[in-house]
């Protein structure tokens, strides 16, 4: 009997996923993947189109992307990067570690002045928590906020002014595996969080038809292409032919999203991709240009050979982002893994 009934509830879920895979199949984003050259058009539109028998619902949100050496995306979203600047400014102090790691903090005001202290003659205090203080000149400050064990991250203020948090406090404010990843991130592109609009964020699509979305950016031109990731995530729509569904029958709410990609980029970039270490497991590569490298379009030579000669027929479609390191996994190296996996089965 219970065997019966698992298998009854097993169809009946099926019979409720078949229909929302055949809505995802049936939604057509153009364009899916877009250079925006944000010099040459300060807006841009998303077209979209239900080619379904259903009434279909999306929230969209904006998602800055950046990629660790193995190509594994870390994503914030703009929403995320607005609640931490707030929570930043909130009381215009901000916590950091001295030398021997005990907590200190320091005003913002302060840190405007030594930032802006070309001399050297003037001394920054930093407040204990417990009471105190701490005086550092100029070059005890650029010391301990440059030295890479620290972990320090760099939050920019307004302008040119910038401020420093120590990464294990910023770690404390959420629980995260990658914290220090995703506010490296935060560093580098909290200035964008007042930048992009996107309307509508919430847009419903009547079947057989198509509805726009349009972006618009009026920030600074960057100098460096910024990868995004635009989310279409979908959401019910209550009927009073499904209340009275519900109330008879128990329902699922199945939820599913697309991701589309977005490249904000300056005008004429260009990659500039360079070999970083070789050796008989892998090959690193930097891209030191202004803009993404895709490794099927690359030229770069590493040993005599092209680069796609060497690596896997997986990472040709790969790409490395502007400023990153990327970590590709030889082709010999992968034969002589399969290799010895052959001969420890025998």
């Amino acid at each position: 009997m219970n065997k019966m009934s698992n298998i009854i509830k097993i169809l009946s879920l099926l019979l409720v996923l078949v229909p929302c895979f055949s809505e995802l199949n049936s939604m057509q984003i153009v364009p899916f993947v877009y250079t925006w050259v944000v010099e040459d058009e300060n807006t841009f539109q998303y077209h979209i189109t239900n080619t379904s028998d259903s009434l279909l619902a999306f929230e969209l949100g904006l998602w800055i992307r950046l990629q660790d050496k193995n190509g594994k995306d870390i994503l914030m979203s703009i929403k995320e990067l607005k609640e931490l600047r707030n929570r930043f400014r909130n009381n215009g102090r901000i916590c950091l570690y001295d030398k021997n790691g005990k907590i200190i903090f320091v005003d913002v005001q302060e840190v405007k002045k030594l930032q802006n202290n070309q001399k050297g003659d003037v001394k920054i205090r930093l407040q204990r928590k417990n009471g105190g203080d701490l005086f550092l000149s100029v070059s005890e400050w650029k010391s301990l906020t440059s030295d890479p064990k620290g972990g320090w991250v760099c939050l920019h203020g307004d302008g040119e002014e910038k401020v420093f948090i120590h990464a294990k406090e910023l770690m404390k404010i959420k629980d995260d595996s990658r914290a220090a990843e995703k506010y490296k991130l935060f560093a580098n592109f909290e200035w964008l969080c007042n930048c992009i609009d996107i309307y509508p964020k919430q847009i419903i699509i009547p079947p057989k038809t198509q509805r726009s979305i349009k972006l618009r950016f009026h920030g600074k031109i960057p100098d460096r292409e910024i990868a995004m990731r635009v989310s279409f995530s979908q959401f019910g729509i209550s009927t009073a032919k499904k209340a009275q569904r519900t109330q008879k029958n128990a329902s699922v709410n199945v939820k599913y999203e697309i991701w589309s990609s977005l490249y904000i980029t300056p005008k004429n970039a260009k990659p500039k991709v360079r070999v970083v270490s070789v050796n008989e497991q892998s090959i690193v590569l930097h891209n030191d240009g202004n803009t993404r490298q895709e490794i099927r379009q690359s030229d770069l030579v590493c040993e005599g050979k092209s680069i796609k000669e060497l690596i896997s027929k997986e990472d040709l479609d790969t790409v490395i982002m502007s400023g990153n390191d990327r970590v590709y996994m030889r082709k010999k190296a992968e034969s002589r893994s399969s290799s010895n996996d052959k001969t420890s089965k025998r």
